[in-house]
């Protein structure tokens, strides 16, 4: 091998930050398989499919760039391999635990253990495989396998004191080990069939064997012998045997098996004890499709909820109009219009929310007719109905969460899912998904743990607060509690697709712009466009990493104006822009990359220039600033004519109004003019629009002006954002 390519290759290793030592012991690990053709195009097509993002100026990357690694090991037959069993595993499995599995069936070799990679080297190949297999069908067919297993709630709200007795648990490492090393043998032709016995993981063994090997899987429940799913046909070899134990008593002597027999070990508490830091360390779940999120997840509790149509309904409908009133600034409710209110876009509240909620789940369509019937009220009936609706609904749960017993029960409470379904509709409003990505189960648990908390801190701390909203608001506030945690909805969105909660511990963790988990990466819009306004309030989703010079990274934060000193290794953003100059600052740390953007010329020459715009923060309060317009498009209040505006200045793309004792200044600039304006605190108040008529414009800034004083040439600047391709 020319010496060129050896270093080519070193360097994909080292920038997926991989040690090459277990590139080599994974792909050995995956030659104990035998890979069929329709198991090679499968991961040869997944890999195909893979794609990567620009930012502006093509400076960072989203996504999986050209040079990844795990495009490296896709083009021999023992990468692709190990590509399936690491990628495939990270599905369903935490990584720690997924790590324990590969290390125990690398001891196999009966190498020295000081030649065995640790756990740690196995963690981070994991972390570079993970994703590729999202936006397949793998996930998904391995959930429905799951699903087959009688127990079907994957978590109780609180990680290990909230262990539940029926509580969907993982197997042990060693014992998946063994069990996948049972299904090599099956595909070298080494061993006829075997069976495997234990719980809701097996069906991801099932889901494995079945995806990449094309094994004849049969699934059977110990109890009754019944068959819960056979592939292939009814009179052909079972190559693989799965049993469902459903047995308290754990008793398999009377269990018909065919050819070896392994049962798995049941490791939930013990996995749950070593991470109890970690939520969901010890679950089992793939992804759901969004077509039937809803009762895969929730099962006959769903269908419960749904037959209380009116509160149900009626309660999501509340919630809309109520988001609206917040979004709007209409005063009503002011603990939640602060800086960490971000679901401002139009379809963040109101008819667009209702909108939005039915094309996630089709579950809910019968109910739309309901919903925007709700939304038609005003803020005070929407507050009034809503308390109602949750009254009716505790009284159909009747749980303890219903009754005030803060405790965990095997049920999930009808009030919690529907603050769930409202809770997840309203981050998904924010994005787009330029690669379909279907949710995963663990996410929609991780989110009624988070509104079991919000219960459990105000049963701990009624003085907190959420105590304090709680006794304002009454139960409204636990879902906009939800929504305004400190955490940005970047984070969020991991949440929902790769099941793994975060706590915000530092302001490094607030203001991100970017930031992935698990093989998914989610980044605002904005970074990878610049002309258009509407994209900064929003953000993309996609499986991959962030990426410098070919290099992963976890995230991005901001860059502020006490940096300066560094912008003489910034990138000049090529290409025509309206600014004299526009730079893009990146920078690595040992935490993250930091970024900014250095902008001359942004709309007065009397502001001292450069300015510099932190990403996340601008992005932030520009979503903040649109979110106060509110325009119905027709019936708007001709605020000009009723106040006989003076128009005392008029340039190009500039008009500056004479409203009363306000002095507004209308400008016609492109979004990171917008930036540059909402990051510069000496500016006068910013709003921002697009398609919004002009009356409403100036009837909101006229709003947001009346109870302050402003010692400046104008109160406020009103900005259109010019929309081009």
């Amino acid at each position: 091998m020319p010496f060129s390519t050896t270093v080519d290759i070193l360097s994909r290793v080292s920038a997926a930050g991989v040690d090459p030592y277990t590139v080599v012991v994974g792909q050995k690990l995956g030659s104990l398989f035998h890979m069929t053709v329709a198991g090679r195009q499968k991961i040869l097509d997944a890999l195909g499919n893979l794609q990567s993002f620009a930012s502006i100026g093509k400076i960072l990357w989203f996504g999986f760039g050209i040079n990844h690694l795990v495009r490296e090991m896709g083009k021999t037959e023992e990468g692709q391999l190990c590509l399936a069993l690491c990628a495939s595993i990270s599905e369903i499995h935490q990584n720690n635990v997924a790590a324990e599995v590969l290390l125990e069936i690398a001891k196999t070799s009966k190498a020295p253990d000081n030649l065995l990679p640790s756990i740690f080297e196995w963690m981070a190949l994991l972390d570079a495989c993970a994703g590729i297999l999202s936006a397949t069908s793998f996930p998904e067919l391995a959930k429905r396998y799951i699903s087959l297993h009688p127990v079907r709630r994957g978590l109780s709200y609180e990680p290990v004191q909230g262990i539940m007795e029926h509580q969907r648990g993982c197997s042990s490492p060693e014992s998946l080990a063994k069990a996948l090393l049972a299904i090599a043998q099956v595909t070298r032709g080494e061993l006829d069939s075997v069976t495997i016995i234990g719980g809701a993981d097996a069906g991801w063994l099932a889901a494995f064997a079945e995806w990449f090997f094309q094994l004849s899987v049969h699934i059977t429940l110990a109890s009754t012998g019944k068959t819960l799913y056979l592939s292939g046909e009814d009179n052909g070899l079972v190559q693989l045997e799965i049993i469902y134990d459903d047995r308290l008593d754990n008793v398999t002597t009377d269990i018909q098996t065919t050819g070896r027999t392994f049962r798995l070990a049941d490791a939930t508490a013990m996995i749950q004890d070593d991470n109890t830091s970690s939520y969901g360390t010890a679950s089992v779940a793939g992804r759901i499709p969004w077509k039937n999120a809803l009762y895969s997840v929730f099962g006959t509790d769903f269908q419960t909820l749904s037959s209380n149509r009116q509160a149900f309904a009626g309660g999501i409908g509340s919630l809309a109009r109520i988001v609206k009133s917040i979004a709007a600034g209409e005063g009503v409710i002011n603990s939640y219009n602060g800086g960490s209110w971000r679901y401002n876009h139009a379809e963040s509240y109101g008819k667009g929310l209702v909108a939005k909620v039915n094309d996630l789940f089709p579950e809910l369509a019968s109910f739309r007719d309901i919903m925007e019937s709700e939304v038609r009220n005003d803020i005070s009936s929407a507050l009034s109905h809503y308390e109602a609706y949750i009254t009716a609904l505790k009284t159909a749960c009747n749980c303890k969460i219903c009754k005030g017993i803060v405790a965990v029960e095997e049920s999930y409470c009808l009030v919690l899912i529907l603050e769930v379904i409202f809770s997840i509709s309203c981050v998904v409003s924010l994005m787009d998904l330029p690669i379909p990505l279907s949710p995963t189960r663990l996410g929609f648990e991780v989110y009624c743990a988070r509104q079991f908390g919000l219960r459990r801190d105000l049963d701990e701390r009624e003085t907190s607060n959420i105590g304090k909203r709680y006794e304002k608001l009454g139960n409204v506030s636990f879902v906009l509690e939800s929504m305004t945690l400190e955490a940005s909805p970047l984070w969020d969105a991991l949440t929902i697709f790769c099941g793994r909660p975060h706590k915000t511990r530092t302001m490094l963790d607030r203001e991100v712009s970017a930031v992935n988990s698990n093989g998914i990466c989610a980044y605002w819009a904005a970074l990878g466009k610049v002309s258009s306004g509407c994209l900064a309030s929003r953000m993309t989703v996609v499986p991959g990493w962030i990426e410098l010079n070919g290099k992963r990274h976890r995230m991005i934060t901001d860059m502020y104006e006490g940096n300066h000193r560094h912008w003489k290794d910034a990138f000049r953003i090529p290409g025509p822009t309206a600014f004299e100059d526009l730079s893009l600052w990146v920078r690595e740390t040992d935490r993250s990359l930091k970024l900014g953007l250095r902008v001359f010329d942004p709309i007065s020459n009397k502001i001292t220039l450069p300015w510099v715009i932190p990403p996340a923060r601008a992005i932030s309060t520009y979503a903040q600033a649109k979110g106060r317009l509110v325009c119905e498009g027709r019936g708007c209040p001709r605020v000009a004519e009723q106040l006989e505006a003076v128009v005392t200045k008029e340039a190009h793309g500039l008009t500056v109004y004479q409203l009363a004792r306000f002095r507004i200044a209308v400008v016609d600039v492109d979004i990171v003019r917008g930036w540059a304006l909402t990051s510069n605190s000496t500016s006068p108040k910013v709003l921002f629009f697009e398609h919004e008529c002009i009356d409403c414009c100036l009837k909101t800034a006229m709003a947001c002006l009346r109870s302050e004083t402003r010692p400046s040439e104008l109160d406020a600047i009103v900005v259109k954002i010019s929309v081009s391709g």
